[in-house]
């Protein structure tokens, strides 16, 4: 759908980023310009790691063999902390290699996950400057 298009009839701009964690929904803007690489999943705090919830389709965690359900125990040959996922891939950078260590119902399994390049997936309107973007907008709104 040309979102874009249609929101510059109503005097809106549409702006992609990547996300800056799991929790980010979009909504604002972010001068942050250390986004982590692409996992190419999302998950659940576990007790052991974390939990595999969403895998994604063509992204790297999907590609290395990974699926939903799957407890990520370690990576890189140390304990994962579900408290450190995030903090651990930005230390990472695209194209980096992770070694996994997850289990798949009781059979511990490894796999190597080649991190890719943030994903622009979190959107932010942005209203536009001047008089007809202003006007645009508030017939858009009913204001």
């Amino acid at each position: 759908m040309p979102l874009a298009e249609w929101f510059k009839r109503a005097g809106v701009g549409v702006h992609w980023r990547a996300a800056t964690s799991q929790s980010d929904r979009g909504g604002k803007r972010v001068t942050e310009s250390a986004f982590p690489p692409n996992f190419g999943a999302r998950y659940n705090k576990a007790s052991l790691g974390i939990t595999l919830t969403h895998l994604f389709d063509g992204e790297p965690a999907q590609e290395a063999g990974l699926s939903a359900d799957d407890c990520i125990v370690a990576v890189n040959g140390l304990r994962l902390s579900g408290d450190k996922w995030e903090s651990l891939l930005r230390q990472h950078q695209p194209g980096d290699v992770l070694y996994v260590h997850a289990f798949r119902r009781d059979e511990l399994m490894e796999f190597e996950v080649k991190l890719g390049p943030p994903l622009e997936n979190v959107c932010v309107l942005i209203g536009e400057d001047g008089d007809d973007a202003r006007h645009l907008r508030d017939k858009w709104l009913g204001a």
